[in-house]
């Protein structure tokens, strides 16, 4: 019986041409999936921080977690303070014992984020004038100079509104989401096609930036902030 040869250079190439192209077709489609995979973790997290949210304000009497610790009368609508070791915003909700901490408080980081140490967490501005946070604020050294980073307690998570009062509501507003503020270095989103916003009832909607407009609205300037809002709330029915 004769042996078979064996493959011939053409033969080769054509096989590893044929390899090459199905590895072509099938990577955009496993990026995709990914992408998905990713997309539908944030969705989850904020899910779970919507849930958390709504307990804090229905033991504070309506509120949701601040955002500023201070002595003035509108301290609670601010949206950051120097020099006050306490916590703020969503560490509020770790703090208070509303999520686990360690490894349950990666719900407060987009899964697409790489990066959760940064020391300055997306501030802008000096005590007492207002800054601007990227969510997950924990505590500041009371002595000053710069925000603690720890493993948990600060980092540019999920970007977080000024404490508003559920019990107030007439329709679903805006809570928290994927981080839009483009200044010092961090980037409009962690997801660079658009961003996953939680509302009050907990519920999770994706904004597609290709639709909208609304990142040119982001700035450090609270009025503006307060516009994207908005915004929100009004395109997915609120108000």
């Amino acid at each position: 019986m004769q042996s078979r040869k064996g493959f011939t250079l053409i033969e080769l190439l054509v096989v590893i041409s044929i390899i090459a192209l199905l590895i072509a077709l099938l990577l955009p489609a496993i990026k995709r999936s990914k992408t998905i995979a990713l997309r539908l973790q944030c969705q989850s997290n904020l899910h779970q921080i919507g849930v958390a949210v709504n307990s804090y304000a229905g033991e504070n009497e309506g509120w949701t977690p601040v955002l500023r610790w201070g002595g003035s009368e509108d301290s609670r609508y601010g949206y950051g303070a120097w020099f006050n070791n306490r916590p703020l915003a969503l560490g509020l909700l770790a703090a208070g014992g509303y999520v686990g901490e360690g490894e349950a408080a990666k719900v407060f980081y987009c899964p697409v984020q790489k990066d959760h140490s940064h020391v300055w967490d997306g501030v802008v501005g000096w005590d007492p004038d207002p800054a601007v946070m990227a969510a997950y604020t924990g505590t500041a050294p009371a002595s000053g100079g710069g925000w603690r980073s720890t493993d948990w307690w600060v980092s540019t998570g999920y970007f977080m509104r000024r404490s508003q009062n559920l019990g107030e509501m007439q329709s679903r507003r805006a809570i928290a989401g994927d981080m839009w503020y483009a200044g010092h270095g961090f980037d409009a989103h962690n997801d660079p096609l658009g961003a996953n916003i939680v509302f009050t009832d907990s519920s999770v909607v994706w904004f597609d930036d290709s639709e909208v407009g609304w990142i040119s609205l982001s700035a450090s300037t609270i009025s503006l902030i307060d516009q994207v809002w908005d915004w929100i709330d009004e395109d997915a029915g609120g108000f």
